[in-house]
Parts: C-alpha cells; structure tokens; sequence
C-alpha cells in the first residue's frame, strides 16, 4: 500500500491546532474569570465612552477628571481576593481604555498614571498580586486612542501619521508584554475602524499591523491565549453582554448593572441567580464568562457589587464542580434547566425551581440514566422514571433548598439502543434503553 505525500501545511495546521488547545486547557477548565474597568472614565460616573459621548476634547476631559482619579484605596491584593471569594479562576485588568490614559509606567505618553494623579503602576500592582496569590492573569488593551487624529482618519488618509499611530500602539504592547511577568491573556478591544475606506476584517487587520502585533506578543509570552478583537481569529471570541454561542472557544464579557465603569447612578444591578444563570448557560454550551467589576474612583468596590460576586462564590463553593471544567450537553429550549457534563457526571442545573419533581425529554439526554439522582449538597436521593419519551426526577423538596440555583447530579450510562434525537411532537425511533 503506498501512503499519501504527507502535506507540510496540513500537518502544520494539526501542530498549530494542537498547541492552541494546550494553550485553551487552563482557560476552558476555569470557565470563570473577573473583568475590571478602572480609568480617567470612572471619575466620570457616566462609563468608560464619555469622552466621545460628551464631545469633549482631551484637554477638556482630563483638565475635569484626572484629578478626581486618586485612587487613594485601592489594593490591587484585595481585588484579586474579591476574585477568588467570587469563584473566579482568572482576572483581565485594564491597561488603557479608549480614551488614551495608561494605568502602568509607560515611556510612549506622559498620559499615565504614575505621572497623574494616582502616583502608581496599577499594571504593576495587579499583575504583582496575581503572580502571589497564583491567579491567571490578563491585560485589556484598546488599539484605539481617541486622542490621536489618525485614529479618525484611518489609515488611507494620511498613511504616514497612521505608520506613526499604530508604531506607537505596537510599542505600549511590547512594553506590557515585557515588564510585568508571566501574562496569561491579552484581551484586546477598540480595534474597529471609524467611517475608514476599507471595513473587511481582513483589511481592518492589516491597517493595525495585527499579525505583526500577535506574533510579537506570541515571541514574549509564547503560552499566552489572545481574544479576537485585533481582527484575527486568535484563541478566542469575545460576545458582549448577548449570550451568543460560537463554534469554537469562546468567552462572554458582561457586567453587574449597565454600565463597564462605575456609575452611581446606574441601578440596573444584576442578582446572583441572574449571574449563575448566565454563567450555566455559558458552560452547557461550551462557553466561559467574564464578569465585570467597576472600582470608584478612589479604588473602593460598591458594597453591592461585593455583596453580589461573593453570594456567586459562596454558591460556586458549594456545586462549582458543575461549572469548572464543565462541557457542553444542551442548553434547554426554554427550559427551567441546563446540562453540563464532566466524564461520566452529569448536572442539571436548576436555575428556575420546578417543584417536586422535574420531567426531561429524552432529545435533550444522549444517555441512559440511573434509577437514582442526587440534589446535589443536600443529601437527598431522587428516583427516576423512564418512559419512552422521557426522564422524570421525583422526590425534589416542594421548595428550593438553595434559593440562588439547585443541582441534580447522576452518572450517565451508554445507550443500549440507538434513539431519535426528534421526538418532540411525534414518536421516538427505537425509543427506550
């Protein structure tokens, strides 16, 4: 038998593919991370965009707010704790924002924060903090600066000051990259064009010099896992605020009211069920969540927001072994419930309680169950019905023992038959096991 040529690229891909994976391992099996906004901005109380919002020059905006950032209180250890009460197993830490101002010591901008007001290299503080108490650590960084005129104009404009842009965004990356230590994600974000000629990805790519850029980064810190916000595929896509699966690693950023930055006006605060609701819906489809905390201008954290991240964790305590390291089942059409699954151990997570007893499709379970489950932390063992069509869990409280989200675990158990996965509405095909 003569073997096929072997196809450089192709076995290239596998390598490539493969080591991504390697990279992703960490990232998938903690699922769960803590997103910080912290900047110029905060002091604003309106969210990280009143800059453009207000139509505010530059002089206008820093001569009013830079002052009011004094960060007096803030303690880069005491953030990462918050994390780690809160369940999170990785944190993202804003180096600058869209509006230009950096929050470590850099030679490119007198526009810092060691110059400014605070006096201190928050990128330094945070990344320091995270290394000692073993926390995954990553860095936000805006390829934008609204500060720069070339950034509106694009890069067909005037070619030469854009060149001048992005060698000046290249070199604060590099500085990132090289002075803080081990980094396990640069998050990017901002990178998209403004009424610019050219609007492909592909285009908007090569205007930001991306390639360059991440290979650049890859050199320093070859283990690192890069978002898809530099208008390349990298290792990850970053939905925003909408819950949208994708089909590859992915990782939904979202906030604790409506705002990135904290606002006191912003009263839309999220409870610790929506937030776990959220966070199991992410992983039965195969997804992380970064969840978004905005420090006060002096580097405090609104009691609610503490309040609401640690009730998270305090329940991640409890049933995180549904959540870490958790694939994907099925997200349940409109269901009172999702599915994860670790090996053989399958949850469902109960994010609307539905009473004594809880009655599951087959379509929904491409596996045989137990006769027994378990109400997971509660010592209560459940009986299990099987018809042809479905699963039915009985002996269920009448009320729910844990008001932030119930668990049912089983051990799951190979199909005898084969069935139809479309057994809504008719019959099923070779139906039971």
């Amino acid at each position: 038998m003569t073997l096929p040529e072997t196809n450089p690229t192709h076995v290239e891909d596998l390598d490539a593919n493969t080591e991504q994976k390697q990279r992703l391992a960490w990232w998938q099996e903690a699922r769960f991370g803590m997103f910080f906004h912290f900047g110029v901005y905060t002091a604003t109380e309106q969210d990280c965009w009143h800059i453009f919002n207000a139509r505010q020059s530059p002089e206008e905006y820093f001569g009013e707010f830079e002052h009011k950032l004094t960060a007096e209180h803030f303690d880069a250890r005491e953030l990462v704790k918050l994390a780690v009460r809160a369940g999170c197993r990785y944190i993202v830490f804003p180096a600058r924002h869209h509006e230009g101002y950096c929050l470590w010591n850099t030679d490119t901008t007198e526009l810092h924060s060691v110059r400014g007001t605070p006096k201190r290299d928050f990128v330094a503080e945070v990344t320091e903090a995270a290394h000692e108490a073993g926390m995954k650590v990553g860095l936000y960084f805006s390829l934008l600066d609204w500060r720069f005129q070339a950034y509106w104009d694009g890069p067909t404009k005037d070619p030469v000051a854009w060149r001048s842009f992005t060698d000046y965004v290249h070199a604060q990356v590099e500085e990132l990259v090289t002075r803080y230590g081990k980094l396990d994600i640069f998050w990017y974000d901002g990178g998209w064009p403004h009424e610019w000629e050219i609007k492909a990805n592909e285009d908007v790519a090569k205007a930001w010099r991306s390639k360059e850029l991440n290979a650049m980064i890859r050199r320093h810190q070859p283990h690192i896992l890069i978002n898809n916000r530099s208008f390349l595929p990298e290792d990850f896509g970053t939905p925003e605020k909408q819950l949208i699966a994708e089909g590859r690693a992915w990782e939904l950023c979202n906030t604790l009211a409506y705002y990135w930055g904290h606002s006191p006006f912003d009263n839309n605060h999220k409870t610790p069920q929506g937030i776990l609701a959220d966070l199991a819906e992410c992983v039965c489809q195969g997804g992380n969540m970064l969840i978004n905390v905005g420090p006060k201008p002096d580097g405090t954290i609104d009691p609610w927001q503490r309040h609401v991240m640690e009730q998270v964790g305090e329940w991640l305590g409890k049933y995180g072994e549904c959540i870490y390291g958790g694939e994907a089942v099925t997200p349940g059409c409109l269901a009172p419930w999702v599915i994860t699954r670790r090996g053989d151990d399958i949850y469902v997570i109960l994010s609307r309680y539905p009473g004594d007893s809880l009655t599951i499709g087959k379509h929904n379970l491409p596996f045989a169950i137990p006769g027994e489950a378990e109400l997971l932390g509660h010592g209560i063992t459940l009986t299990v019905e099987e018809s042809a069509r479905n699963y039915r869990f009985n002996g269920l409280p009448d009320t729910p023992p844990d008001p932030l989200g119930n668990v049912i675990k089983f051990k799951a158990q190979p199909l005898k038959t084969e069935r139809s996965t479309c057994a809504i509405g008719g019959s099923d095909v070779n139906a039971g096991a």
